[in-house]
């Protein structure tokens, strides 16, 4: 007889969160659970690691940090994975985290709801944490714009975001290829008949109005 261990999932300010305990959070049974389990890997994303990911992350950045050097204030460059933007990816369950987020939630915590991890260094590799720093979303916006601004060299890898282009072009053409000549006509067709009843709605109502006298007068000089 086979035993499976569980996971109790804890609400984390949510209310409306699910009690039950969920076997693996990439297996969630429920969307509300999947909500619930994809919302702790943001706010908690060294939570959201199993123990082996956690340990795996350790070596991986003890790598990084030796790999700096002795340099107080050298970057910690995640030496695997990144996205097509440049961020640093750390493999978790069945669910790929940023690393930043990881290292710093590692050390401080929980994410503030509405937070980010800014790069103080503006390389988004690095995982040192002295680089990162937990700032709004607009303040996050603001710095970016600014070292856009600013001419820094973008570290983009244009390979990485090459292929991902490539990957959704892929996937393009599979959706294509599963639905027939026939039936993206009638797609087509449906479209074009909510578009046209959308536009009579509008006419109707703009009529309406003309005729009622109930058109908005221009502001008094």
């Amino acid at each position: 007889m086979s035993t499976s261990v569980t996971i109790t999932v804890r609400p984390i300010g949510c209310p409306t969160a699910p009690t039950a305990p969920i076997a693996d959070p990439g297996r969630c049974r429920t969307r509300e659970q999947w909500q619930h389990a994809r919302q702790i890997s943001r706010r908690q994303p060294w939570g959201a690691l199993t123990p082996g990911a956690q340990r795996r992350f350790i070596e991986l950045a003890a790598a990084a940090a030796a790999a700096a050097g002795d340099a107080p204030d050298a970057c910690h460059l995640w030496p695997t994975r990144r996205t097509a933007g440049g961020y640093a990816i750390a493999r978790g369950p069945r669910v790929n985290l940023i690393a930043s987020r990881v290292a710093w939630s590692h050390i401080h915590g929980e994410i503030p709801p509405g937070h980010e991890i800014d790069h103080v260094c503006g390389n988004p590799l690095c995982i040192n944490i002295k680089h990162l720093e937990c700032v709004t979303v607009a303040e996050n916006r603001r710095r970016r714009g600014e070292r856009l601004r600013s001419g820094a060299p973008s570290l983009v890898d244009p390979a990485a975001r090459e292929r991902q282009r490539a990957a959704q072009q892929r996937y393009r053409d599979h959706a294509t290829a599963l639905r027939s000549p026939e039936e993206w006509a009638r797609i087509a067709r449906d479209k074009r008949d909510r578009m046209a009843h959308a536009s009579r709605v509008r006419l109707d109502r703009l009529r309406r109005h003309r005729d009622e006298g109930d058109q908005p007068q221009p502001p008094a000089a």
